[in-house]
């Protein structure tokens, strides 16, 4: 049965876009590729030309990576290298986009070629504009890897099609690190640690300056390929990131629901979840818990809007899901 989404195991992750270029950042620290491979089932001499790797597969290496490797830049870095390889017909879709706004469309709507381990929304409230950022196929993933890495590239490829520095604010779901001089030095200094949600916040206008040296006909041209290799790849989204889209929509669905939304069986669902680290309540709590915070936190909207918006029947039950998410009751996160 064809699927529209992705699974751990899948292999459609191309492995010049990620990996190839962390093996070669820890050789430069003196980290042999036979080392770093170990448990992927993955042989160096086969990165040497096209090949594919799974979700699964990259997020060992990622693992092996942290622990060979004593610095702790290896995200940044891998960051700042990922929208810069000009013969990806993705990247080139990105740096010859007329504005801000066009390349994270883009981004978003070519996901699958450029960084599938993540999905990307933009939300707007008044005069700013919120990209907010989640995990698309595992809860086992990388987690701090990744948000280090897709914050490094944000930045760096608005710094770079703009020609300044633009003033983006970081807000990440865990502590403050110990190597915050990274952060510093490859984000700057608008950091918000301990946050509900994985976002990038900026003032909306940003999006829609144009950017530098753009080329409608080279746009035009590296589309068609990536829409090709669209059709040919035949998913649109990891699985976390498929479900929750949907959950998005049916805020109230049970698994049974969701299972024949996706023409699978009750038990089929449940596996499938198992695999990638979490659970149909999860998900769902996640979803709403997402939707809350935005609209409590970033948007300052009241209880009742909020609890209807997400469909609960009291406001006593609301509250409670809030305290229950979040550690916090709803009032406590509006003024947070």
């Amino acid at each position: 049965m064809k699927r529209s989404w992705f699974e751990i195991d899948d292999k459609i992750l191309d492995s010049h876009q990620l990996a190839v270029s962390l093996i070669d950042l820890a050789r430069h620290r003196g980290v042999e590729p036979d080392r770093l491979l170990r448990g992927t089932r993955v042989f160096y001499q086969d990165l040497q030309q096209s090949h594919w790797l799974s979700c699964d597969q990259l997020f060992k290496l990622i693992h092996n990576a942290e622990k060979l490797v004593s610095s702790q830049d290896l995200s940044f870095l891998l960051g700042r290298r990922l929208l810069q390889n000009p013969n990806q017909p993705i990247n080139q879709v990105l740096m010859n986009g007329h504005t801000l706004r066009d390349s994270f469309r883009v981004a978003s709507c070519y996901q699958m070629q450029l960084l599938p381990l993540v999905s990307m929304q933009i939300r707007q409230y008044q005069s700013q504009s919120y990209i907010l950022i989640d995990t698309a196929i595992s809860e086992a993933a990388p987690q701090q890897f990744i948000a280090e890495l897709v914050a490094t590239a944000i930045n760096t490829f608005c710094k770079w099609r703009l020609g300044r520095q633009v003033p983006l604010h970081f807000y990440f779901p865990f502590a403050r690190p110990r190597n915050i001089y990274q952060y510093e030095e490859n984000l700057g200094h608008r950091l918000h640690f301990n946050q509900q949600l994985f976002m990038v916040a900026l003032d909306s206008h940003w999006l829609d300056q144009a950017l530098l040296d753009n080329s409608s006909i080279v746009r035009r041209q590296q589309r068609v390929l990536c829409q090709q290799r669209r059709q040919q790849l035949n998913m649109h989204c990891g699985l976390l990131q498929y479900i929750c889209q949907y959950l998005q929509q049916q805020p109230n669905a049970s698994l049974d629901d969701c299972a024949n939304f996706m023409a699978i069986s009750h038990a089929t669902l449940k596996r499938k979840l198992k695999q990638h680290a979490t659970s149909f309540q999860k998900l769902q709590d996640k979803v709403r818990k997402q939707q809350a915070v935005f609209d409590l936190q970033v948007c300052g909207h009241g209880n009742e809007q909020v609890a209807h918006k997400l469909q609960f029947n009291d406001l006593p039950n609301f509250r409670r899901a809030i305290k229950r998410w979040t550690g916090m009751t709803p009032s406590e996160l509006r003024n947070n």
